[in-house]
């Protein structure tokens, strides 16, 4: 019985934060909501013209000031299949308004590009195969070219060909990406953090010189499960296992791209971590009890990410600057024989849940101010923005959102 019910609440969050993605909101519905093209500074959901792209996955996007890159990917989410895409978009978040991109050196794009704004362009790697999407070859290396980079200019919008990156040779047999990448910059700095095992590579724009990065000391690169990305920083979470069970492992590459911090250990219970606002947090289930936490992940310092908010939480996420605690009043009934047959399984019965936000590190925890369910913030689709977050699934390019945080939430 017990194991059931775990098995059932897990499925629950599971299915709230796959549905926060697919939620769409009727007009007027949260009180924020914006005209194509109006002011984002109200706080609440807005809704926002989607780029003037086709449908695509595994696009590259780096904010550069006010402007958000969205470019590249590939016609099918499949990696075997489809096509590589070359063209982009670029919104401005003060209005909402998006632009073409002019053309980039790369025509028909990237095999699994990334992107990363250094303080002055944003850089684009990613693999040169001629459209060509590379597939699985027993060895034998597809037809790619190899690594290629180039960086493009926010305050003109021209492109340029930078130096081939040091990209090692991944799952497909050629050297590039895999979807887990994670990326930062700043300060004439561009890092890319990929794992499977824990790779990072670091562009240096005063002499235009790639470098490769040593994974954190005294510990294995195979070591470390995923890297996170923290924008708002802005610098790069390595997360890993430690030899001790429930012990988890802390590095935050440096914003120089340089070298990785001492690790740290933490035992604090969750088993999703996510990063924002300079913390790392975590989320999960002990037995029937939602647990969460909000690590530092400099010092392995821990609180608890439910404090001061609802007796009945069922989730939390950081993107951004903020953190997002979801609750909702859960009943699970007993297991029933039916005429039908054997007995059915616990039933688990929710009421609409509610969710908060917090601006970290040390904000208090309040509404979030809008019935949207904002855990869909915390997904691939979504884009730390300064003011708030944008969500854009270029798989379903209609669907474009921008969520500016309730005044109690912000810095100001």
């Amino acid at each position: 019985m017990r194991t059931r019910a775990i098995v059932t609440l897990a499925g629950l969050s599971a299915v709230l934060l796959v549905g926060a993605a697919c939620t769409r909101d009727g007009p007027g519905t949260d009180g924020g909501d914006a005209s194509p093209g109006g002011g984002l500074s109200t706080p609440g959901m807005h809704r926002i013209d989607p780029p003037p792209l086709g449908a695509r996955h595994g696009e590259a996007r780096a904010l550069a000031g006010d402007q958000l890159l969205v470019w590249g990917g590939q016609t099918a989410e499949n990696s075997m299949e489809g096509r590589t895409l070359g063209d982009g978009a670029v919104l401005d978040v003060r209005t909402g308004r998006w632009s073409r991109v002019d053309p980039s050196p790369f025509p028909h794009g990237l095999f699994s590009p990334a992107a990363a704004f250094d303080g002055v362009e944003v850089v684009v790697v990613g693999t040169e195969c001629d459209e060509t999407i590379p597939a699985p070859t027993l060895g034998v290396p597809p037809e790619c070219r190899g690594p290629a980079a180039a960086a493009w200019d926010p305050t003109d919008g021209s492109w340029r060909r930078l130096t081939a990156p040091p990209l090692t040779t991944g799952s497909l047999g050629v050297p590039g990406f895999s979807p887990s990448v994670q990326t930062a910059g700043g300060d004439g700095r561009a890092v890319f953090v990929d794992t499977y095992p824990l790779r990072s590579i670091a562009w240096d724009r005063r002499d235009g010189s790639w470098t490769t990065v040593d994974p954190p000391v005294d510990v294995r690169a195979d070591a470390w499960s995923w890297p996170c990305a923290d924008p708002s920083r802005p610098w790069v979470v390595a997360i890993g296992a430690d030899d001790d069970p429930g012990v988890q492992l802390l590095a935050v590459l440096r914003p120089d791209g340089s070298s990785w911090t001492t690790p740290v250990r933490s035992d604090a219970p969750g088993d999703a971590s996510s990063c924002g606002g300079g913390r790392v947090v975590t989320s999960g289930w002990d037995g029937l009890t939602a647990v969460g936490s909000v690590i530092d992940p400099l010092t392995g310092a821990t609180e608890s990410a439910f404090e001061g908010g609802s007796d009945t939480p069922t989730q939390a996420a950081a993107s951004g600057e903020w953190m997002f605690v979801r609750s909702a009043d859960l009943t699970i009934a007993e297991s029933t024989t039916t005429a039908a047959g054997p007995a059915a399984g616990p039933e688990l019965r929710t009421d609409r849940p509610t969710t908060s936000v917090r601006l970290l590190p040390d904000g208090p925890l309040v509404p979030a101010g809008t019935r949207s369910n904002l855990f869909g913030l915390t997904g691939r689709s979504a884009s730390y923005v300064g003011t708030g977050i944008v969500m854009c699934e270029l798989a379903l390019p209609d669907r474009c959102r921008m969520w500016v945080p309730p005044a109690a939430a912000t810095a100001g």
